[in-house]
């Protein structure tokens, strides 16, 4: 959130600087939006661990003024605590997640029925089915293969992070991560180059995708 205000503060005055008073930033900021003349949204998303903020409040992130619009998107369920309107957004449904999964019509029934249980483990979320697909495609994996593969990777997920890591006991981000680790899986080359990708493909993350040049990738 602070390098995002960072950034707005840039975007706002020309003329800024970074400052070490990340406070300083923050007021400048909400200070600009509150007489800005025009109309404005500020977004925070993933907002899903509001224990990120103890030591200051996400309350104090958030500018006021009459022409401003403030978004969250979040599955936190104590999110109505901050006051305004609630908008759930459903799973998708069973039809959708096997499109995703398979990208083609199941070929027979039993094959609907593997992916579904599927697309159940993974909570009908778009990522992880994108990513499972991929890896089935990969590796030609039959479907009810693949439940075997995604709960030995989830293990090694759960021996890897803190016990107190906020998604133990969260499905989805769980099996975000579980699907995105398999996928890592399938880097080839010798042990040089498959580390020389896992480190790009890392601090890849980090950056605007839309920013990130394909030739980057031609190289493999």
């Amino acid at each position: 959130v602070e390098q995002s205000y960072n950034a707005i503060a840039k975007a706002l005055h020309k003329d800024f600087a970074d400052e070490d008073d990340i406070q300083t930033t923050i007021s400048l900021v909400q200070d600009t939006l509150r007489s800005w003349p025009q109309r404005w949204l500020m977004v925070f998303d993933n907002y899903d661990n509001p224990k990120v903020f103890r030591k200051r409040s996400i309350r104090e992130y958030i500018p006021e003024s009459k022409n401003g619009f403030i978004l969250f998107t979040s599955r936190h369920t104590g999110l109505e605590l901050l006051g305004g309107d609630r908008i759930s957004v459903s799973s998708m449904t069973k039809s959708e997640s096997l499109d995703l999964l398979l990208r083609r019509p199941p070929s027979n029934s039993a094959e609907e029925t593997d992916g579904l249980a599927i697309a159940d483990l993974l909570g009908h979320l778009a990522l992880a089915l994108d990513q499972a697909g991929a890896y089935i495609r990969a590796r030609k994996l039959p479907l009810e293969d693949f439940i075997s593969h995604y709960e030995k990777r989830k293990d090694v997920i759960f021996r890897e992070v803190p016990d107190d890591w906020e998604y133990h006991d969260q499905s989805g981000p769980l099996s975000v991560s579980t699907t995105w680790e398999m996928s890592f899986g399938l880097i080839s080359g010798d042990s040089e180059t498959i580390a020389r990708k896992n480190n790009f493909l890392t601090l890849a993350g980090f950056f605007d995708p839309n920013r990130i040049s394909e030739r980057y990738f031609q190289a493999y």
